[in-house]
């Protein structure tokens, strides 16, 4: 999950990864252990490898700047999900900030991705209802990270399944923000092959 600090009032966000630990007796980051290789990604492809790890490196230090200089929460999200659609490779990214109930709705307050009106036509919540299964609304509701390695069969992603797929996105994850201990949205991205 992401959390967020407690700033908002002034209209700043902090954002900071949280790292999810792994047990002593596990293998992975963080661990001291070797992963297996079937653990390593692109493993058959260093150059592929290398070029993501490259990626990814420079998505995280767009994102450090983004914060570094947004002078207005509306400016930062914008960046992220700029970052994330642009440089990062993602086909699409927005962030969503949970409403209160009855409805529960998310409302949508930044994105980047094609301008084809996806997001406009987007309709989430974060209720126990079919609107509030899909990765979002689940990311929120349960506080914690979901994927969607395969929008194409999963059956949570129904409500957004036609449209999604014409617009090309075949896989999403969601994560969380947190303020304190407060739920206050999800940040979600889209890409264009399955996993």
């Amino acid at each position: 999950p992401l959390v967020v600090g407690s700033r908002r009032a002034a209209g700043v966000i902090q954002v900071r990864p949280i790292e999810e630990s792994v047990a002593e007796n596990e293998p992975g980051p963080g661990s001291g252990r070797a992963l297996p290789a079937t653990f390593l990604p692109d493993t058959v492809c260093p150059e592929a490898a290398l070029a993501k790890a490259n990626r990814e490196l420079r998505m995280l230090i767009d994102c450090k700047r983004a914060l570094a200089r947004a002078g207005d929460e509306p400016q930062l999200l914008a960046d992220i999900c700029r970052i994330l659609a642009g440089p990062g490779g993602y086909r699409l990214a927005w962030i969503g900030f949970a409403e209160a109930a009855p409805e529960r709705t998310v409302r949508i307050a930044a994105h980047a991705g094609p301008a084809s009106g996806y997001v406009d036509r987007l309709q989430v919540s974060w209720n126990d209802d079919a609107r509030g299964h899909g990765p979002t609304g689940r990311a929120i509701r349960e506080r914690g990270t979901l994927v969607c390695r395969h929008i194409d069969t999963d059956p949570d992603f129904s409500p957004w399944r036609q449209e999604a797929h014409r617009e090309g996105y075949r896989s999403s994850v969601a994560l969380p923000l947190l303020l304190e201990d407060e739920r206050i949205g999800a940040l979600s991205i889209y890409a264009d092959r399955p996993e």
